[in-house]
């Protein structure tokens, strides 16, 4: 069985980075994160439904060929991701449902990125920066407007307008 990479696939892997268990396929999270996990995997048709194990707040399958799969995507994410394209949108939308929020101030944080997200995000066109509650994407809105559409799990709060802005016309006299 060859395994190829997809958008939907792409999105998966970006979700179970951050969320990622030792045992298993899986992930550790809230009941919304489990069950669109769940989804996901049935839907791919990854492993059959009564295959999947669930615990109080995790859940995961086995499947060395998929486990392997993943972990040389995240090995080579630099690479996978380079391009602005629905692979890379799905995969930094699945880190973003992980581990991403918005606070009321509308800055964009993202807990438990490494150096190599980072330079990812970078290598996109989203400047960040480090501090110690997390990464903050210095240009937020840019950088919502780019995962809004593969956003699974997380919802953009109402005041934030990721419609592109039109540019205003200046006459020339």
């Amino acid at each position: 069985m060859k395994i190829r990479l997809t958008p939907e696939l792409s999105y998966l892997i970006g979700l179970w980075k951050t969320l990622r268990l030792r045992e298993g396929l899986g992930i550790q999270a809230d009941q919304d994160a489990l069950d669109l996990f769940t989804k996901l995997v049935i839907g791919q048709k990854l492993i059959e439904p009564n295959k999947i194990q669930m615990a109080k707040d995790k859940v995961y399958f086995y499947h060395t060929q998929y486990k392997k799969f993943f972990f040389k995507i995240v090995d080579s994410e630099l690479e996978k991701f380079k391009y602005i394209n629905d692979y890379s949108g799905n995969y930094v939308a699945g880190l973003f449902d992980a581990s991403g929020r918005i606070t009321d101030k509308g800055i964009v944080i993202m807990y438990g990125l490494n150096r190599s997200d980072e330079v990812l995000l970078m290598r996109l066109g989203f400047l960040t920066e480090r501090r110690s509650e997390g990464v903050v994407l210095m240009k937020p809105l840019i950088f919502l407007r780019f995962i809004q559409p593969y956003l699974k799990l997380k919802k953009l709060p109402p005041g934030v307008d990721t419609k592109k802005k039109r540019k205003r016309r200046v006459s020339g006299d």
